[in-house]
């Protein structure tokens, strides 16, 4: 359930879900990232929630960051969806 208190922020953006285990997670995926993401608890589309890679806040602005939420998500950015 939605926390009242908490302000949404963000916009939402089609992804994909996997079903990781934590060892892959902690080991491989998350030391592979760069260093403006992070992981969080995100919400989805019917409500409940999972871990994801977001964006860290509050964000450093370096200049080769773009803001691709106006596509809809990654694959529509890169042309593939």
């Amino acid at each position: 359930m939605r926390n009242p208190a908490r302000p949404v922020s963000g916009v939402a953006v089609e992804g994909e879900v996997y079903d990781v285990p934590l060892h892959v997670l902690r080991e491989a995926l998350l030391p592979a990232e760069p260093d403006e993401l992070e992981l969080s608890v995100i919400e989805l589309a019917d409500g409940s929630s999972c871990l994801g890679v977001v964006l860290r806040r509050p964000a450093r602005e370096p200049a080769d960051l773009r803001d691709i939420s106006p596509y809809g998500g990654w694959r529509r950015y890169r042309g593939e969806g």
